[in-house]
């Protein structure tokens, strides 16, 4: 009668539990290695973006406050939530169209609607979680500019609308 061969082998064993050890660090590694505080700043403009023209609406992450630029105080109004802000900017023509930005405490920010044009493709743009990113409404002419360190991958296209 023939002896049976065990299932595995000591090395199999050791293998094995290599492999999930490896499995279960990269698991941790990708799940814990994003930091929230990339993003120190938000900048918003309005109109063409050339020279030395200021931003309208700056909003600091690490002191939580916002700055409304003299002269558009009656076309940007913000309203606090928990988490974070609902921001409305509003065209100076008539009608008055708008964007409204939602500003996460967390560290990121994203165009939650706006009436820019049928498809309203700036609300597809990918959420501001790092520096460099940036959302375009072009029919408004606003534009989002995350400020802070950037990963390194940005440089990179990340989505292209339209």
């Amino acid at each position: 009668m023939a002896r049976s061969q065990p299932a595995f082998k000591p090395l199999d064993i050791v293998i094995y539990a290599a492999l999930t050890a490896l499995v279960a660090g990269l698991f941790v590694g990708f799940a814990t290695g994003r930091t929230a505080a990339r993003l120190q700043r938000l900048e918003v403009y309005i109109g063409d973006r050339t020279g030395d023209s200021p931003p309208v609406f700056l909003y600091d992450y690490a002191g939580d406050r916002y700055q409304i630029l003299d002269g558009y105080a009656d076309r940007i109004r913000v309203d606090a939530r928990p988490g974070g802000y609902d921001v409305l900017f509003l065209s100076g023509g008539e009608p008055a169209r708008y964007n409204r930005l939602a500003i996460e405490k967390a560290g990121e920010a994203y165009m939650r609607d706006a009436d820019c044009s049928r498809r309203k493709d700036c609300t597809h743009f990918p959420h501001i979680d790092a520096g460099g990113r940036m959302i375009v409404c072009a029919p408004h002419r606003l534009t989002v500019v995350g400020v802070g360190p950037k990963e390194p991958a940005d440089d990179l296209v990340d989505a292209v609308i339209g």
